[in-house]
């Protein structure tokens, strides 16, 4: 048992070059398109098209359109990040009452539904002390979890939330309008796709 390399040209789409597909494959199965890595050899697209992931979905992208999704990515991270922190300091300040809100609820199917936990819960759920816990617990491992559930409201973590979905609707829309050019299936190839113009 095994790995052994393979590599695969295809013409470029402008039609001056190659893609390179390059991946390994183990001696008992066949790995999927995901699995190769792929290169532009071509003198006229290697520096101005980029690969370009999105769900699966692999294809060359114009390098300014890749930098531009790039720079929004960078900043949905940072927002992201700052909204988890503030999140994360405010319902640290309601850990008692989100520990009663979930004592008070009436049964433990409720209790379950309200922390969003696994299998197991309703049995072990009869100790008081182990719904505590879980309740701790998810303050510290989901706190947007319980700000939700608490209704819990802060300005600037509103706001913060508004900007951060607005640049997450902007980089949703850059990568839907942009020109994305298939990366062939590493075995079959593609049918030629019109290059964009520049």
């Amino acid at each position: 048992m095994g790995y052994e390399k393979f590599e695969r040209e295809f013409p470029c789409p402008c039609g001056q070059g190659f893609q390179v597909a390059e991946w390994e494959e183990h001696d008992t199965w066949v790995s999927g398109n995901e699995g190769a890595a792929y290169r532009l050899k071509c003198p006229h697209c290697a520096e101005r098209l980029v690969h370009f992931n999105r769900w699966g979905e692999q294809s060359w992208v114009v390098k300014q359109d890749k930098e531009k999704i790039d720079g929004l990515e960078a900043r949905i991270r940072q927002m992201e990040a700052k909204v988890e922190k503030l999140i994360r300091e405010l319902v640290a300040r309601h850990e008692q009452p989100w520990v009663d809100y979930i004592n008070r609820l009436p049964n433990r199917t409720a209790k379950k539904s309200a922390l969003g936990a696994g299998r197991g819960f309703l049995k072990r759920a009869v100790d008081p002390a182990f719904v505590e816990a879980e309740a701790r617990a998810i303050i510290k491992s989901d706190p947007k979890w319980v700000y939700e559930a608490l209704k819990l409201h802060d300005t600037e973590i509103d706001d913060l939330s508004a900007t951060l979905q607005a640049l997450q609707q902007e980089k949703r829309e850059l990568e839907n309008s942009i020109n994305k050019i298939p990366i062939p299936d590493k075995r079959f190839g593609f049918k030629p796709f019109p290059l964009p113009t520049p």
